[in-house]
């Protein structure tokens, strides 16, 4: 892995760390592992940090640090990281969705599975997601299910998503996304209570990073009374504990 690890420049003010070209759990883990020691060990001149996927990018203030004193600083830094440390949470938060509502795509993705869209369901529903990283905009979690689910790409053109707390998909990957936006992945279902809530400022995320999902289906009496009590500011997301660790994360 140390071989596969780059510095790449971002601009005058940024800098990438990546960790190999495939994006799976294990490199994921060793970014939020460096991720975790910048932010207990801070070096002056960093303003931010953005884990993603199998990247770890640095912002900084170039008035403070410079970008060679900086490669350098964090080269250090990475000598002090456990990079076996870290593994997979055991929290996993199960998100209800409304598959069979208007504008869903359900259809057409079956159709490009050559299965049926209660085939669809099954898979989905029956697969733990693992949350990678967040982007985008506040709430949007991207997340993987690595015993693996479709294998529908992405679109050519992006297109307005029909609602605004959506799931979307392409091959083994969701997103949950909060926002009206335009998106080249394919419209799977409605979230009756959004991943991001301003009105609960102590922790507004539905996911977080490292955390798995399990994705339950709904129908629209059960999807409009969870909307309602999220609305009202009621909603309590469900967290059960499972032991994941058989699951191939390392592939």
């Amino acid at each position: 892995m140390e071989n596969q690890i780059q510095f790449l420049t971002c601009g005058d003010s940024a800098l990438t760390i990546q960790f190999g070209e495939v994006a799976e759990i294990k490199t994921n883990l060793m970014v939020r592992e460096l991720d975790e020691v910048l932010k207990a060990n801070p070096i002056p001149g960093i303003v931010e940090t953005v884990p993603t996927y199998r990247s770890e990018m640095i912002h900084y203030n170039p008035l403070r640090i410079r970008y060679a004193d900086l490669v350098r600083e964090l080269k250090v830094a990475m000598e002090h990281v456990e990079w076996d440390a870290l593994k997979p949470s055991n929290e996993v938060v199960v998100v209800p969705i409304f598959y069979r509502c208007p504008k869903t795509e359900l259809d057409r993705i079956a159709e490009y599975e050559h299965m049926t869209a209660d085939e669809v369901v099954r898979i989905h529903t029956g697969r733990y997601h693992y949350c990678f990283m967040m982007g985008v905009a506040p709430g949007t979690a991207y997340l993987s299910a690595p015993a693996g689910s479709f294998t529908i790409p992405r679109k050519a053109t992006p297109v307005p998503k029909p609602y605004a707390s959506s799931i979307q998909i392409w091959s083994t990957h969701t997103t949950i996304s909060p926002f009206h936006s335009q998106s080249g992945w394919n419209f799977l279902g409605q979230v009756p209570a959004a991943s991001y809530n301003p009105n609960r400022p102590e922790d507004p995320f539905l996911v977080h990073p490292g955390q798995w999902v399990k994705f339950r289906e709904v129908e629209k009496d059960e999807f409009e009374a969870i909307e309602a009590e999220f609305l009202a500011n009621r909603y309590q997301r469900e967290v059960v504990t499972k032991d994941l660790s058989e699951l191939p994360y390392q592939q």
